[in-house]
């Protein structure tokens, strides 16, 4: 078995090819249609730790809901998804999918997230209660030209992170990576020159950690990755916690009237 990764499934009419690999074969749709399923595998020869990847025609699907697994058996091999890595915009049609997994995926479409109208920026689209470890979307705007960011997820042997970067024909050096949760942490931050605006498309406020400092949105937040957009340091907020306490006691003891 593999597992694959971002995955989609696509619909094709049958062609001369297929009716010549498919004779005397078992698939999914018959006589008019087959299917194949994209996504990305690991690739430890790939700089990005995974490769883009394409199955043989789908011979069946199988969901297995204890572990929320899909496993996909083709002519060759048998692949493992999990259910919420479904690459939902890219996903035609829908129902091809076993119905408890076309409603999970249905009811997790991400929005599309556009590259940003600001040139030489990099727009990141996050959400804390997405299960596929927090990422919606990237994209970026470099002189004009747009391109949206790949992800992938890295499983660690303790804990997991997404790696993200630019997969274009106009590759970048754009490498960036982090640690999911309520707070981001991101632990490489190569933008190749690039400003980041971050942005929280989800409905909890999340904090990220980041080169310049904790950055705070708030739901339908986004912000400029700057110094100017960090939190202050503890020990600034205590001080100002305690400098709006001393201009408020006068009120509290009633010695303001």
């Amino acid at each position: 078995m593999k597992k694959l990764f971002d995955w989609y499934i696509t619909k094709h009419p049958i062609n001369a090819n297929a009716i010549k690999e498919l004779d005397g074969v078992e698939y999914l749709g018959k006589e008019d249609y087959f299917y194949i399923a994209h996504g990305r595998i690991l690739d430890k020869s790939e700089p990005s730790g995974s490769a883009r990847w394409r199955t043989s025609v789908i011979r069946k699907l199988e969901f297995i809901p204890e572990s929320n697994l899909l496993h996909i058996h083709t002519l060759n091999s048998i692949y493992v998804c999990n259910v919420d890595a479904c690459r939902r915009n890219k996903q035609a049609p829908f129902d091809v999918l076993p119905e408890p997994v076309r409603a999970i995926a249905a009811a997790g479409i991400k929005p599309f997230i556009n590259a940003p109208e600001e040139p030489n920026t990099i727009l990141l689209a996050f959400d804390e209660g997405d299960s596929n470890l927090n990422f919606v979307g990237a994209a970026y705007n470099r002189d004009g030209y747009t391109s949206h960011l790949i992800a992938y997820p890295h499983l660690g042997m303790f804990v997991d992170s997404m790696l993200l970067y630019d997969e274009s024909p106009e590759a970048s050096e754009i490498d960036i990576r982090y640690y999911p949760g309520a707070n981001i942490e991101f632990y490489s931050f190569d933008t190749d020159g690039l400003s980041v605006y971050l942005y929280n498309v989800g409905a909890t406020a999340m904090t990220f950690k980041t080169p310049v400092g904790n950055i705070e949105l708030a739901p339908g937040e986004k912000k400029l990755v700057s110094k100017e957009n960090a939190s202050p340091k503890d020990e600034e907020k205590i001080l100002a916690q305690k400098e709006a306490l001393l201009q408020e006691l006068p009120r509290l003891l009633g010695e303001d009237k």
